[in-house]
């Protein structure tokens, strides 16, 4: 027996014990059962090519055409099931089913029909096996990589990222094998080796329960995969190009690694960005529910006592000052009012929009109006507006407050010169302007990169969500805004709206 046929042996035992013990976890892993079909898919489809092999009968190479199609569509079953996603995605599973079993199918047509072997193994069906398993076994990669962007969990991360790393020593083994020909079948090392890390740490194995043991694993599984090659490069390869072939795809690779590492970093980032603007939206109902409640009550209790002031002596009065009465219907009013400011924010962190017809200029003008009142910082706050804008179907509150977050950044930004509020008409279109420029510190280029950021601010005091919050507002009217800042000479944002 050759290296290479003991290499099969070996691979085809491996995958029967992992599919054996894949059905052990049957009931406790969701992923135990599509992971048992895909390692027996494995070792049929690796015996069925070694008995071929060992006796000649051509048969058994039909058999083993006949069930290495199946692999892409089994490798996307996993990674779906993996993610948690195979219900939502079966439509699409089941055409990668229906082409491998159609093409598979055609292998054991060829058993009965001689006349359709010899498109059994040729271009044309080689062709067609790439056509989707290519694309299956890539959507299978990206599943896990979404997976990784979208846990929450570190031990989840810890999981999926050892998964990955598997997957790639897989696919760099398989790679370079057409150019080792002294050194057993790559290919098959290299779905072993992904095969045996999806099983062990995807089933919940007590051992594998803790990060710092899943870490460990996942750099044995790096150390393996860097001796493999490093073996290649030293016996196995067949002449000096062959050896600078693989050179250059390690390079490749641990670049890509690199470049994976950085995003992942930026991956985490937004991901914790969610979660807080998760948490946050929950304290915020938290709050306005308790807020609410007492409310209520206090409503409750100043109607009963309007009730009961209305039918007092006329002669009882204050002493000085307001009527009960009209102390009474003064208390009421701000309790609708403070009721109403409570819905207001509820509503706007939800970006909820109640549209009407808005004059932008109006809205401006009232903000204006208002901060000039509040604004003791000396900075001039002007206005130059033009006449005739046409009207937008927008939300009046959350523009407005679209309008008030960004003076309040001028002004604070600013401690000399003016802040500009402006209003055009796009030239090109119908469209309404609307900007303000302040003549403060500026930003640089990594504050401007990150302006629109979700809890970033460059304030001590800052909340990071001002900008972020204009952004989406003016995202859910359907417009766009834009910055433009230098330090030392101010900062412009640029908000564009559709008209009616």
């Amino acid at each position: 027996m050759t290296p290479s046929q003991s290499g099969d042996v070996a691979f085809t035992a491996s995958q029967l014990t992992l599919a054996l013990a894949s059905l052990a976890r049957l009931g406790r892993a969701p992923l135990a059962r599509p992971l048992a079909l895909f390692c027996f898919s494995m070792a049929a489809w690796s015996l069925a090519s070694l008995i071929g092999e060992l006796t000649g009968v051509r048969e058994w190479q039909l058999i083993d055409r006949a069930i290495s199609p199946l692999t892409g569509p089994l490798a996307v079953n996993v990674a779906l099931t993996f993610d948690g996603r195979r219900r939502a995605l079966r439509a699409p599973l089941g055409i990668v089913y229906a082409l491998g079993g159609a093409l598979g199918s055609l292998s054991i047509v060829a058993l009965f029909v001689p006349d359709l072997r010899p498109f059994i193994g040729s271009r044309a069906w080689v062709a067609l096996l790439l056509s989707y398993t290519i694309p299956a076994v890539a959507f299978a990669m990206l599943g896990f990589v979404s997976h990784l962007q979208r846990s929450v969990e570190p031990i989840e991360e810890e999981r999926t990222r050892t998964v990955i790393a598997g997957l790639i020593v897989a696919t760099v083994l398989g790679s370079v094998e057409p150019f080792a020909p002294n050194v057993a079948p790559l290919g098959k090392l290299g779905v072993g080796i992904a095969t045996l890390t999806v099983v062990l740490v995807s089933l919940k194995f007590s051992w594998f329960e803790a990060r710092r043991r899943i870490r460990v694993f996942k750099y044995v599984l790096a150390i393996t995969g860097i001796t493999v090659l490093v073996y290649i490069a030293a016996f196995g390869m067949a002449d000096a190009a062959a050896s600078r072939l693989l050179m250059g795809t390690t390079v490749v690779t641990l670049t890509l690694v690199a470049a994976s590492r950085r995003w992942a970093a930026e991956a985490a980032v937004q991901k914790e960005r969610v979660s807080k603007l998760a948490s946050l939206g929950r304290f915020s109902a938290q709050i306005a529910h308790d807020i609410k409640n007492p409310l209520s009550a206090l409503k409750g209790a100043a109607q009963l006592l309007r009730d009961d002031v209305a039918i007092w002596p006329t002669n009882i009065t204050a002493t000085e000052g307001p009527a009960p009465a009209e102390l009474v219907e003064l208390m009421l009013d701000q309790i609708d009012r403070i009721s109403s400011v409570v819905d207001s924010y509820g509503r706007l962190a939800r970006i909820e929009l109640v549209r009407s017809k808005v004059d932008v200029n109006e809205v401006v003008r009232a903000v204006v109006a208002l901060n000039s009142l509040a604004n003791k910082s000396g900075v001039e706050l002007r206005t130059s507006l033009a006449e005739g804008l046409p009207a937008c179907s927008a939300d009046r509150a959350m523009l407005a407050s679209v309008v008030e977050n960004l003076v309040r950044n001028a002004l604070e930004a600013s401690t000399a010169g003016s802040v500009t509020v402006r209003t055009e008409r796009a030239r090109e279109d119908f469209d309404v302007i609307l900007s303000v420029e302040d003549e403060g510190i500026g930003m640089n280029a990594n504050t401007r990169e990150r302006a629109f950021d979700d809890f970033f601010s460059t304030k001590p005091t800052g909340s990071g969500l001002g900008l972020a919050f204009v952004q989406r507002v003016v995202q859910a009217h359907d417009g766009e805004v834009t910055l433009t800042s230098r330090e030392g000479h101010g900062t412009l944002v640029r908000i564009r709206l559709p008209s009616t």
